[in-house]
């Protein structure tokens, strides 16, 4: 298991899926890898999760504990909130290590917080030492702790072990000492950034803590109630520390919820179940398809479905259930297991009243139950141990004369019989309904050999109970357990090489000395949603969380974009419709990017060639194909074919060339896919109108061949178009894999206005946005008393620090600083010579603040996430609170034992005096 991960602490290695990067063009001459290897399900993890923990990495490293991310949809809260999970324990590596090694070893502490915790939990239920690393590796490699690898949410499963010890712990010993353990563990759930698995994990390891309570019960009623009730006080107590603990992101979380979480649209969560076939998945894990895509042929992402426990586990599982007696636990312990197990795969995968009763509960109608399997995989782990007992240290058993006890060895059995049918239905119809059911068929017969061997190994036992056999039983169960396991960890988890984690590309590189305070549309994944932040550029789309407002912005340019409302990527083909709006001008949109294959918006003129055909680049380099003069944006080159061209691509060489051999403009790009017509782009807008040129295209790709013919003739002259410049604002200052346009009409994202509008009505507000709105003024939702007609400059002070903005005005009358950021959130400040400032809803998702006269000025504008110095103030008082009451209590623990133990030793001495 654990050498699935440690290639990717190899040097030249990276943890992580970011071959998913290569998807956009703007890496393809910048990596060898090809398109699409590897897993491609885990685009979140490369788009969100890495490039905001990136981002934090770095200002981290500059002292700077940054509260926003502003280079993603008007930017957005970072440090204070717990998406990222950067406060969690297992999250130190990215903090500590270079990022390239970092994602490899998270997971290595992952996999041994959950060694850690199985053990600890098994050893104190009684179960024999060989089950612990089993659990471990059942566990590790279940479908939640596999398909998730890489979010936040395994940083937080992974404690779930650890939970239920604390928890046995906390009920078994009755102490108060065992209260601190518990909020520590759940401290570090709550900090792990994704706290719906925290709440499931919560509801069912409280119905386990009732249950083991109540198998502890003993004496008269009122003792037992008064026993139950301290138990529950100890239970609350550790539950209330760990909100405590985590109250440095729990309170920020409370109170920025309102502003960016759409609520309404998490509502659609409730009642969705997972789809019925995907549970085959818990012993063929290939059935739905590979994590590359290739047979992927359910139409909902196989990391929400994937179930995987492997054949091994399950049978062990139902050996429990067939000979629970002999795992030697209570009849509340062994079968809370099998029986909410049950309940939580029927409620997963077939909803019905069940799942509506149980999203009835607080907090758990808010995320989908199928997250649910980050528990019920624990709970597989603890019923295959429980097999392994059986196997291996069986307890005695009386024979049975009592009902209940028949009644429940029946129910064992008829568990067991229904687990292996409903298993065996499930595989049926997604063998039936996989288009490649060769991924399934291996892994029937490898589960069926799984299956004989572990009953033949307990037919051996049950005749020869011998140590060496058990020894040799139990080595084998473990590798018929963790070979299957690790090679769906090996599948899941891509290692990639480095020069695939957020290269420098020709794009990002430019963009990073032109954009300065302004920002960038991408179109067509031209830079891949989300990097922005690692790039720290500017981004009008984007991934994370955003407010009503920016979503609005969002729409109104193109109400395709919204892809979730988290997801914000615009659509190439409405490329040459949007990338006017009046709406990227006042947020500040300098540069639009396109994949190189978009045709730019320009007028169109037949060229012709002037080369005989065919021409084959591979052969005959440097090709003239057609001339021309004047100013040019692109060519359109018609009637290409191409042959022996590698997974990677061929790199194409566009020069425009004048008559003295000077290359006036180039376009250097990888063509992964080559149709009959190739665009070309040039950044030669402003060529003089008698500038003479020629075009030629060469390939420096071995064996590649693309060849150039006419559509009507072969001997005839190529077929190139050429695209004049219009005027439209727009400006290719670089071609290359993909094409970047400057907008000229773009206003600067913080700038000066002289006068106000009045738009009170959101959509009126919008469309005035859009079409009307003029360059001096600011839009306002409400009157104010103010008046305007001032002029201003004004210059944004460079500055490292994330969560501030410094700003210097000069102006000459009164008027309004426009910041067009997503400004409409709690956490805001600003101060206009060192005086609170208001700031004014403007723009519709941005703000305002008001210069009332002439002068210089100094404008402060400042974010801190709103609860987050309430928030470790609480955090660290109840840290050393909960620590100065362990120690207090300890100390006390130990002066009465050692008074106990004096007052024995003088009653012994006493005694042998007499």
């Amino acid at each position: 298991m654990v050498l699935t991960v440690l290639p990717g602490l190899l040097p030249g290695n990276v943890f992580a899926s970011t071959n998913i990067l290569t998807q956009s063009p703007t890496y393809w001459s910048v990596t060898d890898t090809m398109l699409v290897p590897g897993n491609v399900l885990v685009s979140d993890t490369v788009d969100s999760v890495l490039p905001r923990t990136i981002l934090m990495h770095e200002a981290m490293s500059r002292g700077d504990l940054a509260f926003w991310d502003p280079y993603q949809l008007g930017g957005g809260e970072l440090a204070g909130l717990p998406n990222g999970a950067y406060l969690s324990p297992l999250s130190l590596p990215y903090f500590v290590l270079p990022m390239e090694l970092a994602p490899a070893v998270v997971k290595l502490l992952e996999i041994a917080v959950i060694a850690l915790g199985s053990s600890l939990f098994l050893r104190r239920l009684g179960i024999t030492r060989a089950a612990w690393p089993l659990a471990s590796i059942i566990y590790a490699s279940s479908g939640f702790m596999v398909a998730w690898t890489g979010w936040p949410q395994t940083r937080v499963a992974a404690f779930i072990p650890l939970l239920f010890w604390a928890v046995e712990k906390l009920i078994a010993s009755r102490k108060w000492t065992a209260v601190p353990i518990l909020s520590v563990v759940l401290a570090c759930m709550w900090l792990g950034g994704f706290p719906g698995v925290t709440v499931n994990a919560m509801y069912v390891v409280t119905a386990y803590a009732v249950v083991r309570a109540l198998t502890l019960w003993h004496g008269s009623t009122r003792e037992r109630v008064i026993d139950l009730g301290m138990q529950a006080l100890r239970y609350g107590a550790g539950v209330v520390g760990s909100l405590a603990l985590a109250a440095i992101h729990l309170l920020p979380f409370a109170l920025n919820a309102s502003d960016v979480v759409d609520f309404a649209a998490r509502q659609t969560q409730v009642g969705a179940i997972l789809q019925p076939v995907s549970l085959s998945s818990t012993v063929l894990p290939y059935v739905m398809g590979l994590p590359d895509a290739t047979g992927v042929w359910i139409d909902v992402n196989v990391v929400e479905l994937f179930n995987y426990a492997g054949a091994g586990a399950l049978a062990l599982a139902c050996l429990a259930l067939l000979l629970w007696r002999r795992v030697g636990q209570r009849a509340g312990i062994f079968w809370f297991f099998p029986i909410v197990t049950i309940l939580v795969t029927a409620a997963m995968f077939w909803g019905g009243p069940l799942l509506a009763l149980i999203q009835d509960l607080p907090a758990l109608g808010t995320s989908l139950f199928g997250r649910m399997r980050s528990v019920s995989g624990f709970l597989i782990a603890v019923m295959a141990a429980f097999g392994l007992q059986v196997l291996l240290r069986p307890a005695r058993v009386m024979p049975v004369t009592s009902r209940r006890a028949r009644i429940l060895d029946l129910l064992g059995w008829a568990t067991a019989v229904f687990v292996a049918y409903m298993l065996f239905r499930t595989t049926v119809a997604a063998v039936v309904n996989s288009p490649s059911p060769v991924f399934a068929e291996r892994w029937i017969v490898a589960s069926f050999i799984c299956v004989v061997a572990i009953a033949l190994f307990v037919a051996l036992l049950r005749m020869y109970p011998v140590a060496w056999l058990k020894v040799v039983a139990g080595t084998a169960v473990l590798v018929i357990v963790a070979v299957p396991a690790a090679h769906v960890m090996k599948t899941w988890w891509t290692v990639n090489d480095a020069d695939t984690f957020y290269p420098d590309t020709q794009a990002t590189t430019y963009l990073e000395d032109a954009i300065g305070e302004n920002r960038v549309i991408s179109y067509g994944n031209a830079i891949y949603m989300g990097t922005s932040s690692v790039y720290e550029i500017r981004m009008f789309g984007g991934r994370g969380f955003m407010t009503s407002q920016w979503r609005d912005l969002i729409t109104e340019v193109q109400p395709s974009a919204l892809l979730t409302p988290t997801y914000a990527s615009f659509d190439a083909a409405g490329f040459s419709q949007t990338v006017h709006d009046q709406i990227l001008d006042r947020y500040g949109v300098a540069y639009a990017l396109v994949p190189s294959n978009v045709a730019l918006p320009g007028e169109v003129e037949d060229e012709g060639g002037n080369a005989a055909l065919p021409i084959d680049l591979g052969s005959d380099a440097g090709q003239v194909t057609a001339s021309g003069s004047g100013p040019l944006r692109g060519v359109m080159v018609h009637s290409v074919a191409a042959e022996n061209i590698p997974p990677q691509g061929v790199t194409l060489l566009a020069e425009i060339v004048a008559p003295n051999g000077e290359v006036l403009a180039s376009n250097t790009q990888q063509l992964r896919e080559i149709d009959e017509d190739i665009f070309l782009a040039f950044d030669a807008d402003e060529l003089d109108d008698d500038q003479a040129w020629e075009l030629r295209l060469s390939t420096d790709t071995p064996d590649a061949s693309i060849e150039l013919t006419s559509a009507a003739d072969d001997d005839a002259e190529p077929e190139v178009d050429v695209l004049r410049p219009i005027d439209d604002g727009l400006n290719v200052v670089l071609a290359g894999d993909v094409t970047i346009l400057e907008r000229d009409t773009a206003l600067d994202r913080i700038r000066w206005a002289s006068s106000e509008v009045v738009k009170e009505d959101p959509q009126d507000r919008l469309d005035y946005l859009a079409d009307d709105a003029e360059p001096d003024e600011v839009v306002l939702e409400s009157p104010t008393a103010e008046a305007g007609g001032g002029d201003a400059t004004v210059t944004v002070e460079q500055s490292d620090d994330l969560d501030i903005t410094n700003v210097k005005i000069e102006a000459d009358g009164p008027g309004w600083v426009v910041i067009a950021d997503s400004m409409r959130r709690s956490g805001w400040t600003a101060t206009l010579n060192g005086e609170p400032a208001e700031l004014l809803p403007a723009e519709h998702a941005g703000a305002a603040v008001y210069v009332p006269a002439a002068g210089s000025y100094e404008l402060k504008l400042k974010f801190s996430s709103p609860g987050f110095v309430t928030g470790a103030v609480v955090t660290g008082a109840s840290l050393a609170a909960m620590v100065a009451v362990w120690v207090g209590i300890a100390v006390v623990g130990r002066r009465r034992r050692a008074e106990a133990s004096g007052s024995g030793a003088g009653i012994s001495s006493s005694r042998l005096v007499d």
